[in-house]
């Protein structure tokens, strides 16, 4: 229908339409925000709906970094001890906090993190000053990930090939045939999974550090901190009241056509 017949479809109906069309609207704001409201994710959870827990008693072995300068040898699981896991906070999230606190101190000086940046498929970006985080380092890190979600075990490396390898690793994963087979699958699976997300995760731990900045401190020579940007803090809003102000509004509106 076209604007100019729209608007002799309301004089004929006796419809102010500017009201209407204002309902309209209202009508499909509170259509969406109900939807991004009750669609909003409470947890990360892996193909079959569980969600894997981020632990250092999921690791397999010990971890260790040992890479040439800039970088410094450090062992990862030492490293997060002094790091606190939120259990109230979605698996992703601290999966995100894990990868910022271990790169910030991958490097001496620290600030020299800031010149790489990890590529898919190593070819040049954007930004072309960055370089390209070395490949030992990506990989242990990668794999560190995938242990710390409890994919730390080789044989997920075989894919298919570990069911014909009969190792122990695949022998415990069942009492029978079947259940091996099953129970393979779904690491398989989960292990395809969390290493996409995991390359992701830091790519975008690497992009927030570059934007931190670095303080002296008084008290510690020539050491350096990193310190996040300071932002604006974005003011509150309550899904919840925003919905029912709609909710109240359309009824406004409904009640007043109805007139």
């Amino acid at each position: 229908m076209s604007a100019f017949a729209f608007v002799l479809w309301c004089r004929e109906k006796n419809c102010d339409y500017p009201q209407f069309y204002q309902r309209e609207i209202q009508i499909a704001k509170y259509d969406r925000l109900a939807r991004s409201f009750e669609s909003q994710p409470r947890k990360a959870k892996d193909t079959h709906g569980q969600t894997r827990v981020l632990s250092l008693n999921n690791l397999t072995r010990p971890w260790k970094l040992d890479e040439a300068a800039p970088f410094k040898g450090v062992e990862n699981p030492e490293l997060l001890v002094r790091f606190s896991f939120n259990d109230t906070e979605p698996c992703y999230q601290n999966f995100a906090r894990v990868f910022r606190f271990i790169i910030q101190q991958l490097t001496e000086p620290p600030q020299q993190i800031q010149n790489y940046a990890i590529r898919y498929h190593r070819k040049a970006g954007r930004e072309k000053h960055l370089q390209n985080l070395p490949v030992a380092v990506e990989v242990t890190l990668q794999d560190f990930a995938l242990d710390l979600f409890g994919l730390g075990d080789p044989q997920l490396r075989l894919g298919k090939r570990a069911a014909n390898e009969r190792t122990r690793f695949y022998i415990e994963l069942g009492e029978n045939e079947k259940d091996r087979q099953k129970k393979l699958d779904e690491l398989l699976a989960d292990f395809d999974l969390y290493k996409s997300e995991i390359l992701k995760g830091m790519q975008l731990a690497l992009r927030d550090i570059r934007s931190y900045e670095y303080d002296m401190e008084k008290n510690s020579g020539c050491h350096t901190r990193l310190f996040p940007e300071k932002k604006k803090k974005a003011p509150e809003t309550n899904p919840v009241m925003e919905l029912r102000e709609l909710q109240n509004q359309n009824q406004a509106y409904l009640a007043l056509s109805l007139e």
